[in-house]
């Protein structure tokens, strides 16, 4: 389903960022299969279609830092705005 080189980039995740590393285990992703990760992750999809879409653009090794780094700022964004989504939510409640 995934290509090889988009597990490829899943494992390099810990190799360049540890900030992302941190993210899969707070996440529960944690796993040597695309397929896995991204199942677990439903509601993140659409940053995960990004980082494919991305990856296909920058397949050369070289450039795998530089997508890591774009997906790895989307995935800080979506968190923050989840974060605000829950806070809303308390205050709703109280």
């Amino acid at each position: 389903m995934f290509s090889p080189r988009v597990k490829v980039l899943i494992y390099q995740f810990k190799m360049f960022s540890p900030r992302m590393k941190v993210l899969i285990c707070q996440f529960k992703m944690f796993s040597p299969r695309v397929k896995v990760l991204i199942c677990q992750f439903k509601v993140f999809s659409p940053w995960v279609k990004v980082l494919i879409y991305q990856f296909e653009i920058y397949p050369r090794r070289r450039e795998l830092p530089s997508t890591i780094l774009s997906f790895e700022c989307l995935v800080l964004s979506f968190l923050k705005k989840e974060k605000r989504k829950k806070n809303k939510d308390r205050l709703k409640k109280c």
